[in-house]
């Protein structure tokens, strides 16, 4: 049976390290942004920190990175969350009430900063101490706990916003099979890589495939945004970051997407019928014929057979230089009496002679579309 919080958890390969985007002024101690990513290893994972060093340097502004499993879910995620020295001290997320439109916010976990007591794991109260808690609502507004600074000031601890996204570094694979996490606290940059991903993710559903594997990268760039400092509203520039798809498997994406968004057609000729002139009957040949009611009786429609053909075969004869498209490959092979199961060879093989009686060395047309499938069928058909 499942333990609730234990056995029912998300999917992940063994954590190598972090991914940062900025780190703690050492004068004052305050978060400062930078403008290249800051990676950390364990310190049992010190032979994959070489070589990332050889492979990226010390100041990297952009990593390769793949997504190890199918949903967005599995690989992402961005929660609320208050730390103190000894580690996180309240979790929470948030989500939208179709009825009202407000932000819903439930507590994940939750210790009292005070007495160090658990009242909330794994989104399930603790103890009667725990239910009692969980009856009140949240306010993002207040501070979890409140503490002194060196300089002997109050300052108040909130709820902010944290992501996770667990990347595997292709470059690492070769030495251990784990990822690494990057955490940004940004709400520009958790817009951003939930927008892309949603769009990357988007993109590979169209054709046929999921996240798992794309080639990525993880980018530094700096950007003109708005800041609100000390309630002030300021532009600057910051160093934000995005996740996009390798340039290679973009194209060849869009162009699948593309080739399916095209109206289907098949390569033929159209040919105008004229109709027979219509004999002329004496005006008296039906005057003693009696009259009767005749009622046809249905003529069956003939049954096709639909032949599906694979993506191979009709890539085949695009490649090749046969068929333009998707399209007119499938109409080219739906005149042959190639079997389902044929060759990648028996298909180029059929297409070549199909192509020389089609059109001629000038590229006119030669012969009929059906014409010129018979003589390969004739010819090249197994």
């Amino acid at each position: 049976m499942p333990i609730a919080g234990l056995t029912n958890v998300p999917k992940a390969f063994l954590k190598l390290g972090q991914i940062r985007k900025g780190e703690k002024d050492p004068k004052t101690g305050a978060p400062r942004d930078l403008d290249y990513f800051r990676v950390t290893f364990y310190e049992s994972e010190r032979e994959c920190a070489d070589l990332f060093n050889q492979v990226y340097g010390e100041k990297p502004d952009s990593i390769n990175v793949r997504l190890a499993f199918p949903e967005v879910s599995d690989v992402w995620d961005a929660n609320f969350e208050c730390y103190a020295k000894g580690g996180l001290i309240a979790k929470a997320s948030s989500t939208q009430d179709p009825a009202t439109l407000q932000e819903v916010v439930k507590w994940i976990f939750y210790r009292d900063h005070g007495t160090g007591k658990v009242l909330v794991r794994n989104c399930f109260p603790v103890g009667d101490d725990g239910i009692e808690f969980m009856k009140q609502s949240i306010d993002l507004t207040k501070p979890i706990y409140s503490y002194k600074n060196r300089n002997g000031e109050t300052v108040d601890a909130f709820l902010e916003p944290v992501g996770r996204l667990n990347v595997v570094v292709p470059e690492l694979a070769s030495l251990r099979v784990g990822y690494m996490e990057f955490r940004p606290g940004s709400t520009k940059d958790i817009s951003a890589i939930s927008r892309e991903l949603a769009a990357i993710d988007h993109m590979a559903r169209q054709a046929g495939k999921d996240i798992t594997g794309i080639p990525m990268k993880l980018t530094r760039r700096e950007e003109e945004i708005t800041k609100n400092i000390s309630g002030k509203l300021s532009r600057g520039p910051s160093w934000l970051v995005h996740i996009e798809v390798g340039g290679e498997w973009g194209g060849k994406a869009l162009e699948y997407i593309e080739r399916k968004a095209l109206p289907e057609f098949i390569d033929a000729d159209v040919l105008e019928i004229e109709p027979d002139p219509l004999e002329e009957w004496p005006e008296d040949v039906f005057e003693n014929a009696e009259q009767e009611d005749v009622v046809p009786e249905p003529v069956p429609e003939p049954v096709k057979e639909k032949r599906l053909w694979t993506v191979a075969q009709k890539d085949a004869l695009i490649k090749a230089g046969f068929a333009k498209n998707d399209f007119a490959a499938k109409g080219m092979l739906g005149l042959s009496t190639l079997p389902l199961d044929a060759t990648i060879a028996e298909v180029v093989a059929w297409g070549k002679v199909y192509r020389a009686n089609r059109v001629d060395d000038k590229g006119k047309a030669n012969l009929s579309a059906v014409e010129a499938a018979a003589i390969a069928n004739e010819q090249a058909a197994p």
